[in-house]
């Protein structure tokens, strides 16, 4: 059966790592190192090493900075391939993010705080921005974004981490989907008892027909081209 393979430990481990990653959008080794409590180097080794297996892509867009790690497709389908084992959890319906230089040093920012969040508040669920829109649009209404009204336009802002309460029976730590109103009926159909009478259309006149203008000079010159080849 699938749940009784074997799985060696060292690939769980780097399932669990991609799926870390896919979690956090990007990430960095200080923020790797914080989250698992070990040497900066020994964080860089690991990722680098699946980068060599074409498992995560390195982004190193800013000059004096770390680099940042995303995942690739084929990294994708190995976390989810191994995802039943129980080990980790794999996020799933996540969009891939973009490294640019405009947003490199806030993810990086975002990374190493979120690894800091994790670390000190264990029991807690933290979700980031990518998450956050995940659980909003599964179910159809706002967790934790606001709404901001500007110079006669909307846009919606969404946080970049969200620190959800401890999970109990009775609270889940994600808010569960509100149940929706039944529809309200409709009423029905007013017939009207007298029908409308056609509107008669009204004539319009009849357009004059103005006579050509320029036509003779035309002909004239034509005639005396003719005749000065002819």
């Amino acid at each position: 059966m699938r749940g009784e393979t074997y799985v060696p430990q060292p690939l769980l481990r780097q399932a669990a790592l991609i799926a870390c990653t896919a979690a956090y959008g990007a990430i960095t080794p200080e923020a790797l190192a914080e989250r698992e409590q070990v040497t900066a180097e020994r964080a860089s080794e690991r990722l680098d090493e699946a980068v060599q297996r074409g498992l995560l892509k390195r982004e190193s867009v800013l000059v004096g900075y770390t680099a940042l790690y995303t995942v690739t497709s084929k990294g994708r389908n190995l976390a989810r391939r191994y995802a039943h084992t129980g080990e980790y959890v794999y996020p799933k319906g996540l969009r891939t993010p973009v490294v640019s230089i405009k947003e490199a040093r806030h993810m990086i920012a975002c990374a190493g705080v979120r690894a800091a969040i994790e670390r000190r508040y264990p029991d807690h669920r933290v979700s980031g921005e990518l998450e956050l829109c995940r659980d909003e649009r599964e179910q159809g209404r706002r967790l934790a974004s606001v709404e901001i009204r500007g110079t006669g336009r909307r846009r919606s802002h969404s946080p970049d981490l969200v620190i959800w309460p401890p999970a109990t029976p009775s609270t889940p730590a994600t808010p569960s989907p509100r149940p929706r109103p039944p529809p309200r009926p409709r009423p029905p159909p007013q017939t009207r008892q007298t029908p409308r009478t056609p509107r008669t259309p009204r004539p319009r006149p009849p357009r004059s027909r103005r006579p050509r203008r320029h036509a003779q000079p035309r002909r004239r010159y034509l005639y005396r081209w003719r005749s000065r080849w002819s």
